[in-house]
């Protein structure tokens, strides 16, 4: 049960999307059983409990064809939420590419030894 003086102070904050944190004491009353909501913060975004991203560094001489073909194609194979950047390097330079949402996967150990699988110069990183 949320008491009107929480509700009332946060306006927009109880719908069926907000995340909130909430101090709640239990109620033993007229023979019912309830949790009462004593306060209410919003939940700052989403908890983070593992890697947000997938990096992977490819030196820009292995960036041809077969190559991305194949690293697109094992992508495919851990469908996922988390996005995919391709790092291409040339010494000291950096290219960042930021794969399209499709090409988005799971953090799996089994990518990772895949896609390190595909040149001994590729490295991988959960970010």
């Amino acid at each position: 049960m949320v008491r009107s003086r929480v509700y009332e102070a946060t306006p927009g904050w109880f719908s069926p999307e907000a995340l909130l944190v909430l101090k709640v004491r239990w109620e033993e009353r007229n023979g019912g059983q309830r949790l009462v909501v004593e306060e209410a913060q919003p939940l700052e975004g989403p908890p983070q409990l593992g890697p947000s991203r997938l990096v992977i560094r490819l030196p820009v001489e292995l960036a041809e064809r077969e190559t991305v073909s194949r690293l697109a194609s094992t992508l495919g194979d851990f469908p996922g939420p988390l996005p995919v950047w391709v790092k291409l390097t040339d010494g000291s330079r950096e290219l960042v590419v930021v794969a399209g949402q499709r090409y988005g996967v799971r953090a799996e150990p089994e990518l990772t030894r895949k896609v390190e699988a595909l040149a001994p110069e590729i490295r991988v990183e959960w970010e």
